[in-house]
């Protein structure tokens, strides 16, 4: 049907309002997590050994054995930190047991050494007392010009006439009182020669400066084989 020119049908449709829809959103997902695993647990028949830590006993006692440095006690402190390294390192899941063995086997070493060392200087030192004594009394025995008792102490090599010598430089000092030597050198051979170097002091207050070589025999005395007199 039609109305002055116009389809009734497209009236109808240009009236009709558009269909409504419902508004679009984007589709919701559940948030993401990363898959959740149960603990790996070791295999059957393998217990789980926790990481193991080096004992500092033993650490400390390889270092006081390799120092070494200061006598006898670096050595003795690599000893007792040794022991202890090694009864720590005997429990589960300490390490080190190594080098607290080389420490404690250091350290015995060298208390050794410096024991060594030690016993040879007092050897010396007591054994250069000894010399010391024979010169005391030669240097006596010229002092009162006893030239006889004074030829008994001496070597081969010094003669009367060096004696008498040293006997006239001798006179006119007070009474001889002691050594006090600068210098003890040892000469290790035949005779075991001490080279001392020092000064003999007199009463009151007089010093003269000597130098002693004194041998000892095989039979254990002392012999001077040579005296300097600075006077």
């Amino acid at each position: 049907m039609y109305y002055r020119g116009v389809s009734t049908e497209s009236s109808y449709m240009s009236n009709t309002p558009p269909p409504q829809y419902p508004p679009q959103y984007p589709p919701q997902y559940p948030p993401q997590y990363p898959p959740q695993y149960p603990p790996q647990m070791p295999a059957q028949g393998y217990p789980y050994t926790p990481p193991s830590k080096t004992s500092i006993a033993s650490i400390l006692s390889l270092v006081f054995g390799l120092l070494g440095c200061i006598p006898v006690i670096t050595s003795l402190a690599a000893i007792v930190t040794g022991i202890v390294g090694i009864k720590v390192t005997g429990k589960p899941g300490v390490s080190g047991r190594p080098m607290a063995v080389i420490g404690l086997l250091l350290g015995i070493i060298g208390i050794a050494i410096w024991s060594a060392v030690g016993m040879t200087a007092l050897w010396a030192y007591r054994e250069s007392e000894k010399a010391l004594g024979s010169a005391s009394t030669l240097v006596t025995a010229l002092q009162t010009n006893d030239i006889d008792k004074a030829a008994t102490l001496v070597g081969d090599k010094v003669d009367t006439v060096k004696l008498k010598s040293a006997a006239e430089k001798l006179q006119g000092l007070g009474k001889f009182k002691n050594f006090s030597m600068g210098e003890r050198f040892l000469e290790v051979n035949q005779d075991s020669t001490w080279s001392l170097s020092g000064t003999a002091h007199f009463e009151p207050d007089t010093k003269v400066p000597m130098k002693l070589t004194i041998s000892k025999l095989p039979d254990g005395s002392f012999k001077v084989t040579d005296i300097v007199i600075d006077r």
